[in-house]
């Protein structure tokens, strides 16, 4: 199978860009469109020098082989080009063809040295997830990255905004209300919370901080 659906997602921190992946991944499953909600993060700082290859491929393989329907890539900015290539190969064509033939061995992606080993992985295969790129750059700005097909190729591109005063006041309240019926339920506490909480809340929100 290939790629699902790739979408480019963009905007300054503390704009809820990560936040609106998981509630996409809650909202898939709730209405049946997959069996997870799972999200699995790739983060691609992780990879910068090609001698990395094999760490890159164990982790891209569990992630496109599991029941998570959401990978969210960010960081490619800091990723050996390498890597962003297969990506994007991934995006294009839907699967990505190794340079080297690889086989499981206790869970672990090792270089196959037997021809006749069966169970041979030689290309990395969609599996019909969803890719969510992660950055603060405008998509224009990424083609230097992944190039101009791979920006032509991914319809979805949704940008985040700063938060309002109005917003955050709505997001305080809703966690001030899920804190109070979390203690209710799970720990049989009556929890009242000061209104001027709200106020202070506020006051000391950085965005770098989510």
């Amino acid at each position: 199978k290939k790629i699902r659906n790739s979408i480019i997602l963009y905007g300054s921190n503390g704009t809820g860009r990560h936040q609106m992946v998981y509630t996409m991944g809650n909202l898939l499953k709730k209405y049946g469109l997959t069996v997870s909600n799972e999200v699995i993060e790739l983060d691609m700082s992780r990879y910068q020098s090609s001698s990395q290859e094999v760490l890159f491929l164990q982790d891209i393989y569990v992630a496109l082989s599991g029941k998570n329907p959401i990978i969210l890539v960010e960081n490619f900015e800091e990723a050996s080009p390498i890597f962003n290539r297969m990506l994007a190969e991934l995006v294009m064509e839907g699967n990505c063809v190794l340079n080297k033939r690889y086989t499981l061995k206790n869970n672990q992606l090792v270089e196959a040295t037997n021809t006749l080993s069966g169970d041979i992985i030689d290309r990395l295969n969609g599996n019909d997830k969803i890719l969510v790129f992660v950055s603060e750059k405008n998509p224009t700005k990424l083609m230097d990255i992944f190039g101009k097909s791979f920006i032509e190729k991914i319809t979805d591109k949704v940008q985040t905004q700063k938060l309002d005063e109005e917003s955050l006041v709505k997001i305080i309240s809703q966690l001030i209300d899920s804190l109070v019926t979390r203690c209710a339920n799970q720990l049989e506490i009556k929890l009242e919370v000061d209104p001027s909480i709200n106020e202070y809340l506020r006051s000391i929100y950085e965005p770098n901080d989510g």
